[in-house]
């Protein structure tokens, strides 16, 4: 997995954390010096932001300052140590906002609507199409069933098997017209 600087991360693996490497931190990265958590590991979990990218002095590997978005507390890890992620952490909702989220342990986790099997059941359906589909519907049916409509652009529709509702497509909102792009299918 290839970082850059400003790439969200979680952290994964706290062993990964180079918690005494001062020489590291002076050469590199000074500014960030009085949030570096000397002698202490990181926790599991955390949502960071990579701060500083920059090799390791004794050994032909990178070394990633990455800062917690909660506290600002800085830490510096192994590659192996981070992975990254869609979850954002948040003080507050704009005054605005009249959205659904889901939060855990104070971060907004960004739910894709459609699972990878459902992905890629979609994408080899509208294959031979794909440049006409103007959107795609879950709508009801009878006896708790749903079904996907494929809307085409000269007002074709085609619509697949049905299925238990709640069962599949749980992401998508019943009756909503969702693009490719939406849905993740517009990859090429």
């Amino acid at each position: 997995m290839k970082f850059k600087v400003g790439d969200r991360v979680k952290v994964i693996d706290r062993m990964q954390c180079y918690s005494t490497y001062e020489k590291w931190v002076e050469k590199y990265c000074k500014q960030y010096k009085n949030n570096w958590v000397y002698n202490s590991l990181v926790s599991n979990g955390i949502i960071c932001e990579i701060k500083v990218i920059a090799p390791h002095i004794n050994f032909g590997c990178y070394v990633y300052l990455i800062q917690d978005i909660k506290t600002g507390e800085v830490y510096i890890m192994g590659k192996k140590g981070i992975t990254k992620t869609k979850e954002k952490y948040f003080k507050s909702l704009p005054d605005d906002y009249t959205g659904t989220i889901e939060v855990k342990n104070g971060y907004i986790v960004e739910q894709e609507i459609l699972d990878d099997v459902e992905k890629k059941y979609l994408t080899n359906v509208i294959k031979p199409f794909k440049n006409k589909v103007k959107g795609i519907s879950k709508r009801p049916n009878v006896n708790e069933k749903a079904y996907i409509d494929i809307i085409i652009n000269d007002n074709t529709n085609v619509f697949l098997p049905d299925f238990k509702n709640d069962t599949m497509y749980k992401g998508m909102v019943e009756n909503k017209e969702y693009t490719l792009k939406e849905l993740g299918l517009d990859v090429k």
